[in-house]
């Protein structure tokens, strides 16, 4: 008689108790790559595996979700990029900081701070605004350089009711466009090394309530060659450039003969640089309610 081996009913039970493990979870991808010899066919723009375009890239990113960790990166190699990005997605509550500037949720675009002239990036006219980046989402942009346009409206970072933190960067045929400015509620810090090898309509302009911080400790303008700004620093519409202590610097040969309007501030704004007056052979325009570097018309 063949005889078989029973399991005790509690043993039975104690398996089915057991707690079932999960699969590890896979961290969320942080580094998204970019490189003119990649291709936008790569799904995930990895280091081994870039995306052609910068854009794809932004995409990528932007279809993730960061949770409540570290915030991503868009990583440039070498090369010269196509980019009209406006930066309009949440990234919720991923953590990330920036000196005094900023600690929060922060989509940061690095190319090379040492060699910035290496990483290109090709701003398209737009109207008025849009240009390589309009930032509605905290946005930080360092180690590159922008290339404008012949257009009036060629634009490289504007900002409208989010926050952008450009450093250590470069600027190239703007011609008769505006630079960087800061609108409709906007913030923008500068930071680092600014250099600046291009005429252009405005260096920095603000529109309607916008704000722009100047970085004391490490902000120099450096320009190489002469250039000619319509107006270096433009505040208008109740916006304010203004400094955290110390002035900026001017710096480098083509300081002397650089032309223009240094400060133009109209309509109850405020321009205070802590004394430094930017390069130009004409004196600054101060119109009604404004102050500007202390001096103030009613």
């Amino acid at each position: 008689m063949t005889r078989t081996k029973s399991i005790p009913i509690f043993t039975a039970l104690a398996f089915l108790t057991l707690p079932l493990v999960a699969e590890p979870a896979t961290a969320q991808q942080l580094d998204y790559w970019a490189s003119p010899a990649g291709s936008d066919t790569n799904p995930n723009c990895t280091f081994a595996a870039p995306c052609r375009t910068f854009d794809r890239a932004y995409t990528r990113l932007a279809a993730a979700d960061y949770g409540t960790g570290p915030c991503p990166k868009i990583r440039l190699m070498p090369g010269t990029y196509d980019a009209s990005v406006r930066v309009s997605f949440s990234l919720l509550g991923c953590s990330a900081s920036y000196s005094i500037a900023h600690t929060g949720p922060l989509l940061e675009i690095v190319g090379d701070d040492l060699n910035k002239t290496a990483y290109i990036l090709n701003c398209p006219p737009g109207n008025g605004f849009y240009g390589c980046f309009t930032a509605f989402q905290p946005l930080y942009v360092h180690g590159v350089t922008f290339s404008g346009s012949a257009g009036a409206f060629a634009v490289g970072a504007y900002n409208q009711t989010g926050l952008a933190i450009i450093a250590n960067v470069r600027y190239i045929n703007f011609s008769s466009g505006q630079i960087v400015g800061a609108g409709n509620r906007g913030t923008m810090y500068l930071d680092g090394d600014h250099q600046i090898d291009t005429n252009a309509n405005t260096l920095i302009a603000n529109g309607p309530l916008g704000f722009t911080g100047l970085f004391q400790q490490t902000l120099r303008f450096i320009v190489n060659s002469p250039v000619n700004m319509g107006t270096w620093f433009a505040a208008d519409r109740s916006s304010v450039i203004s400094t955290y202590g110390p002035p900026p610097l001017f710096t480098g040969n083509g300081v002397p003969g650089s032309t223009g309007v240094p400060i133009t501030c109209s309509d109850n704004s405020i321009v205070t640089l802590g004394g430094a007056q930017p390069p130009g052979n004409q004196p600054n325009q101060i119109t009604s309610g404004c102050c500007a570097n202390g001096v103030c018309v009613p």
